[in-house]
This record gives structure tokens, sequence and C-alpha cells, in this order.
């Protein structure tokens, strides 16, 4: 375990940070469920690790907020690296953040808790398919042509 790998691991074990979570989620346990999968996600990607801790905390907590969970694996939201340009006393400096983003998993399971929908339909798209709509039940199809348009 490197220092930085041991920084994240001790920043996401602080009382303070898991009462945040408990705060925007409910329950402790719960809480300690996303502060558990930051530091899982941050030692599978190296990349993490390089990142500010406060943007780590800052994209936990936009999941938690959301109820989506992190993780490659479940697909509902990713904590990603990117390099970030800022100026700091008139100089531009590239920074690695983390930053929060939603899988497609996340959007599903968003929508389907307002109730507001009745049909999603999610499935792989070919080059070539047609999508067919029936109004009347609200019900789609995907029919495969040979025809590229």
């Amino acid at each position: 375990m490197n220092d930085k790998e041991s920084g994240v691991i001790a920043f996401f074990r602080k009382n303070e940070v898991i009462q945040r979570f408990a705060d925007v989620v409910g329950n402790k346990a719960l809480a300690n469920s996303y502060a558990t999968s930051v530091i899982i996600e941050a030692r599978n990607n190296s990349d993490l690790l390089e990142c500010s801790v406060d943007s780590l905390y800052s994209s936990a907590i936009k999941a938690a907020m959301l109820r989506l969970q992190v993780g490659a694996t479940l697909g509902e939201a990713w904590l990603i690296p990117r390099n970030n340009k800022k100026k700091i006393n008139g100089r531009d400096v590239w920074q690695k953040e983390a930053n929060f983003q939603i899988g497609w998993k996340g959007w599903y399971r968003m929508a389907m808790r307002t109730q507001l929908y009745r049909y999603i339909n999610i499935s792989p798209m070919k080059m070539g398919s047609m999508i067919e709509f029936n109004p009347i039940t609200g019900a789609a199809s995907v029919r495969n042509c040979d025809k590229i348009y």
C-alpha cells in the first residue's frame, strides 16, 4: 500500500466523512457502503489515487445523493479520473480530478424510481436496425433491416 492509497483510505474512514454520507443517505450502514466503494474503486484504478481527495469525495457524495452505487461492475455510476486545467498564480496547471459520471443502468434506475414510466426499453442497437413503436400500447420493438441508411 502506498502513501496515496493510505491517504484515501484514511480520509474515507474518518468519522466526519462517514457522518456526512449518513446525513445524505439516511443511515450509517449505507454510508459505510458508499465510503468503501470509493476505496475499492481507487484501489482498482491507480489513476483515481492521483486525483485529489476532495474531488473523490464530491463525486462520491453526488452518487450518494442520487442513490447510485459507484463501481464498474454495477454500471450505475463511475468515478472517472480526468486531467483538468486550472489557473494557479496566473499559470496553467494540469490537475487530475475525479469526475462523477452516470451509467445507463443509473439513468434507468433513476427513471424507474420516479414511477412515471410504464415502459423503458433497453436493448442493443445494431447498424441498420429499425425501431417500430406502437403508440397505443407504448411498446417498442427492434427489427433488423438489411438496408443501411
